[in-house]
């Protein structure tokens, strides 16, 4: 008998003979049902308790789930099993209950200066900001206003606890008795805010007071400066319970050298701020009674750019950054090109010949 392993995701199905490997893409459109496997435990109830059954209506948005099959043994792919089902029930196997807008709303606040400085706050004290469902949706709807508002012209991103910026990912959820599938569709909300930060086209400034934990690491990563207070500490303590910080793994490369990533994923220990400023995790470091100053001033100097020239560099920085150097050289020179044609380089080169300060366009 060839034991069949789930390589992908590792998601067990509950058939004595193994478990599969399961892949999800989201489509719109037509599919049916189909399974091509040497298994008979190949169907959507299993994979998906509940939802079995429950097949989408005429005009109906739909998610294709696809199933495969992989032998560790033989070294390939023995077979697949897909299905369409309604995206409304997919979007509901979550481990936990989707919160309410208010409840998001109530955990991270949102407000613009008028210098065009945007300020998100965790704000969940009683959990040290953990990073529950509704705290991770109240960041991406921030985040999401923020990258629309046009008054704001660079996003702080703070804590409102005076010790602790994040606690990091509720671990209670590591533990829920609740099918993998459906903790693996609750992760979704990680990668969709990690993008949204790293895709802004405004420049993002992390206010680090306190500890920086695990997923709030990544999240502090995704910005494009960290500021720290000397109280500040920094960690992926993952290892420690059995676990591992798999989804900021990829920020945390970015941005320090790998062995120095790999002292922080593998011992689990923490870095207070002067070790991470050694490390290169940080940009800053002031005195507990001098960081709000100091926060204030990097943010109000990135506010007081060209917004249209921000919004270029800023997506040259992501773009070219895994390029290769001819291309990137490329892709640069015509981003350069692009840039002359804009008023605000005009503006910019002629107030700094009349020594006065540059009023930007925008355009």
């Amino acid at each position: 008998m060839v034991v069949l392993a789930a390589i992908a995701l590792g998601v067990a199905l509950g058939d004595a003979r193994g478990a599969w490997a399961l892949r999800y893409a989201s489509a719109t459109g037509k599919s049916t049902n189909n399974c091509q496997s040497p298994a008979t435990a190949c169907d959507l109830r299993t994979a998906v308790e509940g939802t079995s059954g429950n097949m989408p209506g005429e005009g109906e948005e739909v998610i294709v789930v696809t199933f495969t099959f992989t032998s560790p043994v033989a070294g390939r792919k023995v077979g697949k099993c897909s299905g369409r089902l309604p995206a409304a029930t997919m979007r509901a196997v979550s481990s936990e209950t989707q919160p309410s807008e208010a409840d998001a709303a109530a955990k991270v606040l949102y407000d613009v200066a008028p210098s065009g400085v945007a300020r998100i706050t965790l704000n969940d004290p009683e959990t040290r900001n953990a990073l529950s469902p509704a705290l991770l949706d109240g960041l991406i709807t921030a985040f999401e206003r923020a990258r629309d508002d046009d008054a704001a012209r660079c996003v702080v991103l703070a804590s409102s606890h005076e010790k602790t910026f994040s606690s990091g990912a509720n671990l209670g959820g590591f533990a829920a008795d609740a099918p993998l599938v459906h903790k693996h569709f609750g992760s979704e909300r990680f990668v969709g805010l990690f993008k949204l930060i790293g895709d802004l086209d405004k420049p993002t400034l992390c206010a680090a007071r306190g500890h920086v934990l695990a997923g709030a690491l990544g999240i502090a990563l995704a910005c494009d400066l960290i500021v720290a207070s000397e109280s500040a500490s920094f960690g992926t303590p993952e290892i420690n319970i059995g676990a591992f910080p798999f989804m900021i793994m990829a920020l945390i490369y970015r941005n320090v050298p790998r062995k120095k990533a790999n002292e922080l994923l593998l011992l689990g220990e923490r870095w207070d701020a002067r070790e991470a400023l050694a490390a290169g995790l940080i940009n800053w470091v002031v005195p507990e009674d001098q960081f709000d100053a100091a926060v204030a001033e990097w943010a109000g100097k990135l506010a007081g750019k060209s917004p249209v020239i921000m919004r270029l560099g800023k997506e040259a920085m992501r773009r070219q950054l895994d390029m290769p150097l001819d291309d990137a050289l490329d892709y640069l020179r015509a981003q350069l090109s692009l840039a002359l044609s804009t008023e605000d380089i005009v503006e910019g080169v002629t107030a700094f010949f009349e020594k006065r300060e540059p009023q930007w366009k925008g355009r």
